[in-house]
């Protein structure tokens, strides 16, 4: 594995902890009803039972495992990405990216932020979340205790927006949310021999 990806994953640790300082409510113990530290087997199975179709596997740069599906969360259409660390849930995603002119993403964002914000109370740290080619960039991050009070969950939610040759209509529209256990993520990458 990388030595720069574990300082990446160390420096997010890092960076969470101090940008987060306040643990607000506990968090979930899930994500799209996969308890955290389950298996890929314990993923397939939830994400049949919720009839959601298989997308692909890929290794990424650190040598994680993600596996992505067709589903729904929170009443929306979507990918559904779940990131393994020596075959360990530690990340799930979810995402919507419609040639819609940007009315999909733009209508997720705000269902995601009121249920989000409902659930754990206002967000520790908003701003914007520039990236190259996109404008009306947004990011909102919350801190959370694991249950159990097990270590720090984050929940990162972000909507990007552009008009790049759409004329006035939004388009290259995204949006994600995604829950990271840190501390399932630092303790399976101290499992792994170079780190990730």
């Amino acid at each position: 594995m990388k030595k720069s990806a574990m300082l990446g994953i160390s420096a997010l640790f890092l960076l969470s902890a101090y940008a987060l300082p306040s643990l607000a409510a506990p968090g979930p113990g899930h994500f799209a009803g996969v308890p955290w530290g389950a298996e890929s087997a314990d993923v397939d199975q939830a994400m049949s039972q919720q009839n959601a179709g298989f997308r692909h596997e890929r290794t990424l740069e650190d040598g994680s495992i993600e596996r992505a599906f067709d589903g729904t969360l929170a009443d929306t259409d979507g990918e559904l990405d779940f990131t393994l660390v020596n075959g360990t849930f530690v990340q799930g995603a979810f995402q919507v990216n419609r040639p819609d002119g940007g009315e999909a993403e733009a209508l997720a964002y705000r269902r995601f932020y009121a249920i989000i914000s409902e659930k754990y109370g206002p967000p520790a740290r908003t701003g914007p979340a520039p990236a190259p080619g996109y404008a009306g960039a947004y990011a909102v991050w919350y801190g959370l205790r694991a249950p159990g009070n097990a270590g720090m969950i984050q929940v990162r939610m972000v909507y990007q927006a552009t008009r790049a040759k759409c004329g006035p209509q939004l388009c290259g529209s995204r949006f994600y949310v995604q829950y990271s256990n840190l501390t399932l993520v630092k303790r399976q990458a101290a499992q792994t021999p170079d780190g990730l």
